[in-house]
């Protein structure tokens, strides 16, 4: 009996002596800029994943080469104004034209002529969702500070039913 318990006494000194020296590779901050890629606890601005970024006022781990870094659990992730509603939140007004991201995505040609012969610009979300040249469309993303609550849209004074800024009626479940 006493040889078992030393044999497992051994796996565990050996067990914790490993998980101490890979958490520790892991704190250690990478030495080049292709290490910072796939880290588990660092990341450069420029290697956020599309739909992530951080609030602003959160400080940076370190500078790495003139980059900022972050730590990966800073990274929040972030939905444009239609997803927002989807989770029952909506943009604040005073954020709309302040999206933490903007990204873009490039559409078949038809989508392109389509978009172009309704409406080009701004549909009620300033200068988000526009359509270049190139045929790109442009989209805010924002983040969950940026939002509230969705407010419930009551009837109108005929009974009339709310629509969206499309004239669409959203039905939500639940």
């Amino acid at each position: 009996i006493e040889f078992v318990q030393k044999r497992i006494d051994q796996e565990n000194l050996i067990l914790q002596i490993e998980t101490k020296s890979t958490s520790n590779k892991s704190n250690v901050m990478p030495t080049t800029m292709n290490e910072f890629k796939k880290h588990p606890t660092y990341v450069l601005v420029k290697d956020f994943p599309a739909r992530q970024g951080v609030h602003p006022t959160t400080a940076p781990a370190g500078m790495f080469k003139g980059h900022e870094v972050f730590y990966r659990s800073d990274l929040k992730d972030l939905h444009t104004k239609s997803q927002w509603t989807k989770k029952y939140r909506q943009v604040r007004e005073e954020c709309i034209l302040e999206p933490v991201k903007v990204n873009k995505r490039k559409l078949p040609p038809k989508e392109v002529e389509k978009r172009r012969n309704a409406t080009n610009g701004t549909n009620n979300s300033g200068v988000l969702n526009t359509l270049n040249s190139e045929g790109y469309l442009h989209f805010g993303l924002y983040g969950e500070w940026q939002t509230e609550p969705l407010k419930r849209l009551e009837l109108g004074p005929n009974k009339e039913i709310p629509t969206n800024e499309y004239g669409n009626v959203d039905v939500f479940n639940g």
